[in-house]
């Protein structure tokens, strides 16, 4: 996973998120995003490379910006799917390192739309770590 370069590395304390990401299969681990201190890239959709508290490594799909196909409040979020795995994060730090931009923020117009651009988004994850 070294090949990759790094546009930034994120290191945060796992939030609770609105846990919608759960019903599009995108399970995600949330940032606060006041505890982030490098420049963050452009907002958009990012291939990344998650460090696991245990050390272990695994590609991500990371959202930096606004979620404007659920939440209409505007609100900046830094959230992270992790490929392949399962557990519960809430409390502990991860390190996210951003290393591919995948598209721009886009506003669906349903649940169904969201779910069709994350399987992309995932498989394209997927194929990165190839």
């Amino acid at each position: 996973m070294d090949n990759y370069q790094t546009i930034c590395e994120i290191k945060s304390i796992v939030v609770m998120g609105n846990q919608l990401g759960r019903t599009v299969g995108m399970p995600t681990a949330n940032f606060d995003s006041s505890q982030i201190t490098v420049d963050l890239p452009k907002d958009g959709v990012y291939g990344s490379i998650v460090t696991l508290p245990n050390g272990e490594e695994k590609f991500g799909v990371t959202n930096i910006g606004t979620k404007p196909s659920v939440d209409e409040s505007g609100a900046h979020n830094v959230e992270t799917h992790i490929l392949d795995f399962d557990g519960d994060l809430y409390g502990q730090e991860l390190s996210v390192r951003i290393v591919k931009h995948i598209r721009d923020i886009k506003k669906f117009n349903s649940l169904e739309e969201v779910k069709a651009q994350v399987d992309i988004d995932k498989q394209w994850a997927k194929d990165m770590s190839l």
